[in-house]
């Protein structure tokens, strides 16, 4: 009996095995696979679309781009793979996401499309350096001339949040430059960890990108959505062929990537500033490997002077327009390339006039209304307080919270520019912030009708009444500021990874107070919180984002910050080890939205009136870098990080409008969604947090 449930067992694993081994084989068939260098590359034959791009030495082997067959996110399906995409001609929406053919051999193999109006050939294959090529073209198939418009081809990079472990090993953030005839995208680890990803085309110009797949029902903050490039639209005559190239390739670091991009026709552009004021130089240079030819320049459509030297191409010229400021570099056989910079007519009276703005259009005069006093949200299309008595209820858009910002910064800018009538508007502030956001002990609410005890709230209160200090000396502001935060960390003991802690300037204010216990006090609780986070590491908790910028950026701030009062070593070795996360956030794109701006994308929908997702670039926290660059610098003496700092700070300027208004975002990509974007949202809700850290780095001497 039991010899023969032993051969039915048998007989039923043989099964089982026979049936995975042919689902396998099946798998296998449906699929072709190129190794390309260290590159692996799984395609998918029916679709043609590309399933996963790997590194045969990453010992994490994360797949740098979503798997598109529903398993990794439901909406994630085969139609929005890798090199699949769509075009608009005479209305129609064409379509290309299954193969009519396949031809060639692996690692040099040409998939088929064929549409109403076109015929696609992809070709794949791996060039004489061991690196992996896709070349599209479209040949126009009919007996007229037809206009491809709003293209798109998917490149659906794997830049989402699931938790901090997943992203520091198996994640990616996909910097992102279409630079015309100069593109390429920067797939930097999270974690910082080589191997990397590097795309750079090499024919044709892309002009934009765009991101697919955002709503409430799509991973809300925790996902960038699927990323397609696109190209310009083009014209085609009959039975003419138009072809886009791009080479993909391994890369072990940025300087790396750049020498492999360059080696591929890549233009490199650098700019000591990419946002200026009048009366300053736009500098710029770009260079590559090969000579230069045809070369010409124009800013803004006017032909401009150069320097060709070797390699280089350098210009120095000076605007007198305001806003934003295109230099375009043509060469060779009608190729361009673009560096993108603003103009502020000048930094300290937009500051000024930024100061002025709130207190007379931003602040409640209403003493029937309990935000009486408050600095609330403003609406640039209505030119009026927004008070947020819709159906939207929304508390990013209250009298608290955020908006908090507006009361430090005019804080800070008053301690330098003495002001009666914005200090009278301070200190009804204070009034409505002590009596309307906390209560006796010193609780602090989302807003006027305490619908929250929100972590992130206490430190931006307890900045507030510490910047008061500094300002008139009172000592109830540094008791205010010292209660406020004794409260945080008995409401959030474990730890919580809140933006702003007041470290160092808040221990000094104690000491200039005579406030000794208090400082003695504050300090543990300092401690035990730098400890949690030495113990956590890179593995930080979730919290409203699983994993974001403005998580590891109060990390690193607050572990320097800690290194500078204590002198204990073990903060700093700390910082450092997670100031490598940090930095890859960002990247240096040619362009006052980009350029060492991290990437955030969610901020358009939760606090703009748009309410639209996408990358909001430059947004106003991505400034928590360069207060953390800024401690860096001053600890190990690095001009270096001093100036990643000054970039950040002053390519978030472009927030902040010549009459003193402001917007909250600036949605950067050409659509989400399928929605035209790239433009600043009509709220001035959050963003004032920028200019307190404009102040705080270029106080640095």
């Amino acid at each position: 009996m039991k010899k023969m449930k032993k051969m039915k067992k048998m007989k039923k694993t043989i099964f089982l095995l026979f049936i995975n081994l042919t689902i396998i084989s099946f798998s296998y068939s449906q699929n072709e696979f190129i190794k390309s260098n260290d590159l692996i590359i799984n395609i998918n034959n029916k679709t043609g679309g590309i399933q996963s791009i790997s590194n045969a030495t990453d010992k994490y082997q994360m797949n740098y781009i979503l798997k598109s067959d529903g398993s990794q996110y439901n909406w994630q399906t085969e139609e929005f793979a890798w090199g699949l995409g769509r075009s608009v001609i005479k209305g129609d929406t064409i379509q290309w996401n299954e193969v009519s053919e396949i031809k060639g051999k692996s690692g040099n193999q040409i998939y088929k499309y064929k549409t109403k109006y076109f015929e696609l050939s992809v070709i794949r294959k791996v060039n004489s350096k061991g690196d992996f090529t896709e070349n599209y073209q479209f040949k126009n198939t009919t007996s007229n001339t037809i206009k491809l418009e709003n293209l798109r081809i998917n490149t659906p990079f794997n830049d989402n949040y699931p938790d901090s472990k997943t992203c520091v090993e198996s994640r990616c953030n996909a910097h992102i430059w279409t630079g015309k005839n100069s593109s390429y995208v920067f797939a930097q680890r999270m974690g910082g960890e080589p191997p990397h990803l590097g795309l750079v085309l090499t024919e044709g110009p892309l002009i934009s990108y765009e991101i697919l797949n955002r709503d409430m029902e799509k991973g809300l903050s925790n996902v960038r959505g699927t990323i397609a490039l696109n190209p310009e639209n083009i014209e085609i005559k009959s039975g003419d062929i138009y072809t886009l190239s791009w080479v993909i390739f391994s890369c072990d670091s940025p300087s790396q990537f750049y020498n492999k991009a360059m080696s591929y026709g890549l233009v490199k552009v650098n700019a000591d500033n990419y946002t200026i004021q009048q009366g300053e130089d736009i500098d710029v240079t770009f260079e590559k490997f090969e000579k230069w030819q045809n070369v010409s320049c124009t800013l803004n459509g006017q032909a401009i002077d150069f320097k060709q030297s070797d390699n280089k191409i350098t210009i120095k010229t000076k605007t007198e327009s305001i806003g934003e400021q295109i230099v375009e570099l043509k060469y060779g056989m009608n190729k361009s390339t673009i560096a993108n910079f603003y103009c502020i007519s000048n930094i300290d009276s937009l500051i000024k006039k930024r100061m002025q703005f709130i207190v007379e259009k931003q602040q409640l005069n209403d003493t029937t209304d309990e935000r009486n006093s408050a600095y609330l949200v403003y609406d640039n299309e209505t030119h009026e307080i927004y008070k947020n008595e819709d159906a939207r209820k929304s508390s990013d858009t209250n009298d608290g919270r955020e908006r908090l910002g507006m009361g430090v910064v005019l804080c800070m800018y008053l301690q330098q520019h003495p002001d009666p009538v914005l200090l009278e508007s301070v200190k009804r502030y204070y009034h409505f912030v002590r009596t309307k956001l906390q209560d006796k002990e010193y609780r602090v609410f989302s807003g006027f009708d305490k619908p929250k005890n929100r972590g992130y709230n206490y430190p931006w209160v307890a900045n507030f009444y510490l910047e008061l200090y500094k300002l008139t000396d009172n000592e109830q502001y540094v008791l205010d500021y010292y209660f406020t935060m004794r409260q945080f960390f008995k409401s959030f003991p474990n730890g919580f990874y809140a933006i702003g802690i007041p470290v160092d300037d808040g221990l000094e204010a104690l000491k200039k107070a005579k406030r000794l216990s208090e400082y003695d006090t504050l300090l543990n609780d300092f401690k035990l919180t730098a400890d949690k986070f030495i113990q956590n590491s890179i593995y930080y908790p979730k919290s409203e984002v699983n994993y974001e910028q403005s998580i590891v950026g109060p990390s690193v701030v607050f572990l320097l910050e800690m290194y500078k009062v204590t002198g204990n070593k073990k903060y700093l070795t700390e910082a450092e080890k997670q100031l490598v996360l940090l930095e890859a956030f960002a990247f240096d794109q040619p362009d006052y939205h980009l350029n060492e701006i991290a990437i955030r994308h969610w901020d358009g929908y939760w606090f703009g009136k748009k309410q639209f997702w996408g990358d909001i670039m430059p947004h106003y926290w991505s400034t928590i870098s360069a207060e953390a660059f800024l401690h860096y610098a001053e600890i190990k003496g690095n001009n270096d990080y001093l100036n990643k700092a000054k970039m950040i700070v002053r390519n978030n300027l472009c927030q902040f409008f010549e009459d003193g208004s402001a917007s909250c975002a600036y949605v950067y990509p050409a659509k989400v969604n399928g929605q035209k974007a790239a433009f600043f949202d009509p709220f001035a809700n959050d963003q004032d947090w920028a200019l307190m850290y404009y102040l705080q780095v270029m106080s640095h001497k």
